[in-house]
């Protein structure tokens, strides 16, 4: 199923999958800030 995951094909795309991990890492990152605009904006409203 995963023979194409080999410590070969790791190394040759190594930039590609940090690259991958640091946008879903900022993506991950973004959603507290949101929520946290949302809840101060909730709390001038009351």
């Amino acid at each position: 199923m995963f023979d194409w995951l080999t410590l070969e094909w790791i190394m040759e795309n190594l930039e590609m999958i940090v690259i991958v991990m640091f946008i879903a890492l900022g993506v991950l990152m973004l959603f507290p800030i949101l929520i946290t605009f949302e809840f101060k904006k909730l709390e001038k409203e009351e």
